[in-house]
C-alpha cells in the first residue's frame, strides 16, 4: 500500500457529528447530558467500552471533541482523537497533549452541566467550555491532524526523551 493511500485513510472525513463526547469513568454525567442536548449530532464514546477503530473513525467524522477526563494517565485515546484531526477541548490534567489554539483548547476546569450550576463560577466555567467547543469546531481539521502527526512522530518523541535526559543530567552534575 502506498504512503499516500495510507495517509488518505487517516485524513479527517466529512463531518457526520458536531461533537464527539469522550467520557472517562462516568465523569461529569450532567455535563455529558447537557452537551448531548446542545449537540443533537453527537456521538458518545466511553472509556473502556469501545474498540480503537471505533474511536478513530468517530473522531475522523467529528467537528470537535469534548474530552471529559481530568486524570488521564497515559492518554492514548487522546492521541487517536488528535491524529484523526479532531480538535479537542479538555483540561490540562486530562488532555495534556492538546496544544492550545493548535489542536484544540485547554480550559481551567470541567464545568457542571446546566442543571447542576450552583454559582457564578460554575456558570462562567460552563460558558468558557461551550465557547471553547465552538472555537474548536472552527479549527482546520487537516491542520490539527498534521500538527498531531508531527507532535507524535518518532523524531519528536526521541527529541523529547533526549531533552529530558539532558535536563536531568544537568541537574545531577
Amino acid at each position: 500500500m502506498s504512503t499516500s493511500h495510507r495517509s488518505s485513510q487517516r485524513e479527517p472525513l466529512s463531518d457526520e457529528y458536531d461533537l464527539l463526547i469522550y467520557a472517562k469513568n462516568g465523569h461529569r454525567p450532567q455535563l455529558l447530558e447537557h452537551l448531548a442536548e446542545l449537540y443533537p449530532r453527537h456521538i458518545q464514546i466511553h472509556y473502556g467500552r469501545y474498540r480503537r477503530e471505533e474511536l478513530f473513525e468517530a473522531a475522523r467524522r467529528s467537528r470537535a471533541c469534548a474530552y471529559l477526563a481530568d486524570d488521564d494517565h497515559g492518554p492514548l485515546a487522546l492521541q487517536e482523537i488528535l491524529l484523526a484531526g479532531c480538535p479537542t477541548v479538555g483540561v490540562r490534567t486530562g488532555a495534556s497533549f492538546v496544544r492550545d489554539g493548535v489542536t484544540g483548547f485547554v480550559v481551567d476546569r470541567l464545568p457542571p452541566g446546566r442543571q447542576c450550576v450552583e454559582n457564578d463560577g460554575d456558570q462562567l466555567a460552563l460558558g468558557v467550555y461551550l465557547d471553547a467547543i465552538t472555537r474548536a469546531q472552527n479549527l482546520d481539521r487537516h491542520a490539527v491532524r498534521a500538527a498531531a502527526e508531527q507532535q507524535f512522530s518518532s523524531d519528536a518523541i526521541v527529541r523529547g526523551v533526549i531533552g529530558a535526559l539532558d535536563g536531568l543530567r544537568a541537574v545531577t552534575c
